[in-house]
């Protein structure tokens, strides 16, 4: 069973990567494979987590990981992001339209 799931959840995330560079493509420009791969692992991970889990959100979450880091939700420096990720009551898209424009507002467009 653990390998099927492991084929489930890598076919998942090579669907990722193929949407990434559509969905994002400057967020992925100066990343190497491994790196974008190592991204979506996490971002699906800890999306998972903070409950985005459809898979336009994930994508705008993996984006976020690329631009600002894969330490984004923990990061000392940004507390406020988070604490958006991770209210309860509020959907992901919400979450991650919250956090963009936090980023907008105190960092500028990326």
């Amino acid at each position: 069973m653990d390998v099927l799931r492991g084929a489930i959840v890598a076919r998942y995330h090579e669907r990722l990567l193929r949407a990434l560079a559509d969905a994002d493509p400057d967020a992925v420009q100066g990343h190497s494979e491994s790196s974008l791969r190592e991204h979506v692992r996490v971002g699906v991970e800890k999306g998972a987590e903070l409950a985005i889990v459809e898979t336009a959100d994930v994508l705008r979450y993996v984006g976020l990981l690329l631009r600002f880091g894969v330490s984004l939700d923990a990061d000392p420096r940004r507390p406020a992001v988070g604490y958006l990720l991770r209210q309860s009551g509020k959907s992901a898209r919400n979450k991650l339209a919250d956090v963009e424009a936090w980023f907008l507002a105190h960092e500028g467009p990326p």
